[in-house]
């Protein structure tokens, strides 16, 4: 069912709500602002409009939307396959053999398929077992930027590389790209009474992510020291040179010195290099009354040095976004006055006010990868938590967890981040962002059924970022629904 079209207050933004029940998004990235969708966006009938595959089927768009009558079930899926697209279809990874597909008149056609054996073959095997469901995932990687996607597993020791050669896919090498493992510290056991004694051993462990973009493939390993710090070495390998049969060079290889233990790898602008940020909030004890500070640290140069900006304010949703769309994320910082003034009318407003005022703030960040000190943008609301916040309730949880300020969608496509804010428990306000500032009325209002929460993706892949409502009905073991609303831009 495609809900009617919601107009702006004044006409700057419409959006269109259609129920899409079964497509679901993944918590906003902290760090990014970005939702992951549960599903792999791809162009599979070739109108030029991106399809949307799950586990079980494609969703074709149609006209911006995604009509039932245009879904189509995925072979092989009772035998729960891995999924991926390829430019041609899909291609499905079953235990011990390798399919494609190609969607022709609205059905599949196999373009082949081949015996083939993985290096998690038992994985394969467990999950084509009963009571298991299919999966997608990324294993097809165009490394040599040929138009004839390779694949990539990780195996026992290292990532298996397939090539396709004379129409079959076969093992080339494996990559041994894995980091040494490492000694842990050895925790000391109990030697006495003799009936109890269990002794310490030494342990060493090997753990690290994987991340291949086109032809390169970078290796993260995370290292904890003490003093609850930790450090990082990135290794980025050169695939798209790979000979067959060869291992990759190496292209870069650093480790950062001590950071917090809450920092993160991240990519704060375009220069290629891993970046470092992150977050941790705790109570304040050098004011009268327990006061939650948020910090927000980052560093654009290799871990060398940190930047740290202090707010008063719970984990906010979004701590780094490009905001005024100059290829440099900005970092963002929320303040909560709740604690403002003296205790007297800090107290007064915990008590009594079921309306709390709420400031963003962005800082911007600069060539030299520095962020503005003071912020670059200032921003007020107002939000009603609709009872006293030391009533507490689900709306003053949301807000606690930071649920209710998104800085990470582009809903008229203009290039800049606009702001969107559940100031209500039944509804959503988006402000547009006019190139410093974000405007001081509504572009849009969208309603909100009774504890649903909200991720901003571009679902249909047109430029203009979305709004997905999921929400539970009070029905018993009910599914949960799912509601998009589609940005159309404005009048």
């Amino acid at each position: 069912m495609i809900a009617a079209a919601l107009v702006s207050l004044f006409g700057a933004l419409r959006f269109s709500g259609e129920d899409l029940t079964g497509l679901t998004a993944g918590s906003t990235d902290p760090l990014t602002g970005r939702a992951a969708l549960h599903a792999i966006q791809a162009d599979l009938d070739g109108d030029g409009a991106m399809d949307l595959m799950l586990p079980a089927e494609v969703w074709l768009q149609r006209a911006g939307t995604y009509p039932r009558t245009h879904r189509v079930a995925l072979p092989r899926a009772g035998e729960c396959p891995n999924y991926d697209t390829q430019p041609e279809g899909i291609m499905a990874r079953l235990p011990g053999s390798l399919e494609a597909y190609a969607l022709e008149g609205g059905a599949w056609r196999n373009v082949l398929a081949q015996p083939i054996e993985w290096p998690d073959a038992a994985e394969r095997a467990a999950a084509a077992e009963p009571g298991h469901a299919p999966s997608i995932e990324r294993f097809l990687h165009d490394i040599d930027s040929d138009s004839i996607p390779e694949i990539l597993v990780p195996g026992p020791g290292g990532v298996y590389l397939y090539r396709k050669n004379g129409g079959l896919y076969a093992l080339d090498s494996v990559l041994r790209v894995y980091p040494a493992a490492q000694t842990l510290p050895v925790t000391l056991g109990v030697l006495w009474p003799p009936g109890a004694r269990r002794p310490g051993f030494p342990v060493r462990q090997m753990n690290c992510r994987i991340l291949v973009e086109g032809g390169q493939l970078t290796v993260l390993q995370r290292q904890e020291i003490p003093a609850d710090q930790i450090l990082y070495t990135i290794t980025r390998h050169n695939l798209a040179a790979v000979l067959p049969g060869e291992q990759p060079g190496i292209l870069d290889q650093f480790t950062t010195g001590p950071m917090p233990e809450f920092v993160a790898p991240v990519r704060l602008n375009e220069d290629g290099s891993v970046d470092f940020a992150g977050g941790d909030w705790n109570y304040s004890d050098a004011t009268p009354l327990p006061t939650p500070i948020f910090r927000t640290v980052a560093s654009t140069n290799r871990g060398e040095s940190m930047q740290s900006i202090r707010t008063q304010s719970f984990r906010p949703r979004c701590s780094f976004f490009d905001v005024n769309g100059d290829g440099r994320v900005d970092a963002i910082a929320e303040h909560m006055k709740l604690f403002d003034g003296g205790v007297r009318e800090a107290v007064n407003r915990f008590a009594t006010q079921r309306t709390i005022d709420h400031e963003i703030r962005v800082h911007y960040q600069d060539e030299a990868g520095i962020f503005s000190r003071m912020p670059s943008i200032r921003h007020l609301v107002r939000i009603d938590l609709g009872r006293p916040a030391i009533r507490g309730g689900s709306q003053f949880e949301q807000y606690r967890s930071g649920g209710m300020i998104d800085v990470s969608g582009d809903f008229d496509g203009g290039g800049l981040a606009d702001l969107l804010v559940q100031d209500r428990s039944d509804r959503l306000t988006v402000f547009l962002n006019r190139g410093g500032a974000f405007s001081g009325e509504p572009g849009a209002e969208i309603p909100l059924p009774p504890g649903a929460r909200h991720t901003v993706a571009d679902v249909n892949g047109d430029g203009y970022s979305d709004i997905v409502i999921a929400w539970k009905s009070e029905v018993p073991e009910s599914e949960e629904s799912t509601r998009v609303y589609f940005a159309r831009g404005g009048r």
